[in-house]
């Protein structure tokens, strides 16, 4: 079982928004993309209201 000490979720916005989630490897001292799939606005916006999520320009 792999243990991780970091997470970063982030979302890129381009044509359409793309959620990612990044995962730290402590193990193997590296960083890896463990989920990428697109996302609408309005799952967007819940995440933004319940703070999982923080709007950055």
């Amino acid at each position: 079982m792999k243990k991780y000490i970091r997470v970063l979720e982030m979302v890129k916005c381009y044509k359409d928004n793309i959620f990612i989630t990044i995962k730290l490897d402590v193990k193997k001292n590296r960083y890896y993309v463990a989920t990428m799939f697109d996302i609408k606005e309005a799952k967007l916006d819940s995440y933004i209201r319940s703070g999982r999520l923080v709007k950055t320009t």
